[in-house]
């Protein structure tokens, strides 16, 4: 605020004040916000879809290559037999090794042909209109919803406050800039049923794969496992997790239950712990691919990128110091971020116009 008012050269009762600048960066952001929504509800009735998103593939008209398109083949497995046999010739333990042919085959070649959608969910603590004096504080928040895209050399980023406002852009952006025109749909996630189910419900009606992203995998099965497991010794308890999670970098999830399964009784400190995550990763194996052959081909693994957008749009400014946030303030202050790192702010400060179609 004292910078601004330096730059402006303005003192005294002349000087803006806070709430002004709040009502100022509230009023542009939700500006923003309406022309998105309009654009959005604008191209989804061109492709015959109302204000509801249900039952989708029953409601839109979509081009052929859209519903049914023709994608550029996996990753041959014949092709990459020389690299995984050089990988597993240094791997010890079977189940650290590249087996399974069906998960290696059904990996893209090349990232040129795909799309990559990364979703991410993050709450701010919600800001009340009124509290009465000694009143218990609630624990609710205000739900933003960051997507990102990728698509050769298309990066694009989507927040909204709620999920379902987020898919609706999403699934305008798609289309209106042809991304789903025989291209091959990624999604990446951490694997958090509500985005799974939007993902389920919105894009049903083509072909898509999801990926959980590995740095969660590893992340949450340490967790479970420093809870579930112990060892004599430190060494011995990181070797158990260790050996679990290469199990899991080369897609043998059912290698890897069967070895947390038949831990030594010893080795097990909570086996209600040891039966979540068993459960966990029953749940999620749809969902691993070989994270090693992905990584040996420069392909994605993670969709850290969202995490970083995230934290950039809304994490950074809205989650520290005890803030609040109504939902008005936390949308417009992420869609004016957002547009920004979309390098469409300045366009739509200076001319009030912006545009979900790219320019060719």
């Amino acid at each position: 605020m004292n910078t601004a008012n330096m730059f402006l050269h303005l003192e005294g009762d002349a000087s803006l004040k806070m709430t002004t600048m709040k009502d100022r960066t509230v009023s542009i952001g939700t500006a923003l916000l309406r022309e998105r929504q309009r654009q959005v509800d604008e191209i989804l009735r061109e492709y015959g879809i109302d204000d509801s998103i249900e039952d989708i593939a029953d409601m839109a008209s979509f081009p052929l290559g859209t519903v049914s398109p023709k994608l550029a083949p996996n990753l041959a497995y014949e092709g990459m037999e020389l690299a995984i046999k050089a990988y597993n010739s240094i791997r010890e333990n079977s189940g650290e090794k590249i087996t399974q042919k069906d998960k290696v085959c059904d990996i893209e070649a090349s990232p040129y042909d795909c799309c990559y959608i990364s979703v991410d969910d993050v709450g701010v603590k919600h800001q009340k209109e009124h509290r009465e004096e000694n009143a218990v504080k609630d624990k609710k928040y205000v739900e933003n919803t960051v997507i990102h895209i990728q698509a050769g050399e298309i990066s694009h980023c989507i927040t909204a406050v709620g999920m379902d406002i987020a898919f609706r852009e999403l699934l305008a952006f798609l289309l209106v800039n042809e991304l789903l025109e025989n291209k091959r749909l990624i999604f990446l996630t951490d694997g958090a049923r509500n985005i799974k189910e939007y993902i389920e419900k919105i894009f049903s009606f083509r072909e898509y794969t999801l990926i959980l992203d590995w740095l969660h995998l590893e992340k949450k099965t340490k967790e479970f496992m420093s809870m579930a497991v112990k060892a004599k010794s430190k060494d011995e308890k990181r070797g158990i997790i260790r050996d679990t999670l290469r199990m899991l970098w080369v897609g043998n999830v059912d290698e890897a239950i069967s070895y947390l399964t038949n831990l030594k009784a010893k080795n097990v400190k909570n086996e209600y712990r040891l039966k979540e995550l068993t459960d966990y990763l029953t749940r999620k194996k749809p969902f691993v691919p070989c994270y090693a052959v992905r990584h040996m081909n420069g392909l994605r693994t993670s969709s850290n990128i969202v995490e970083k957008f995230n934290d950039i749009l809304v994490a950074r400014r809205q989650k520290h110091n005890g803030m609040s946030w109504s939902v008005d303030g936390s949308g417009a202050l992420a869609a004016i971020t957002s547009a920004k790192m979309n390098n469409e702010l300045s366009t739509w400060l200076r001319d009030s116009r912006i545009s979900i179609k790219l320019a060719a």
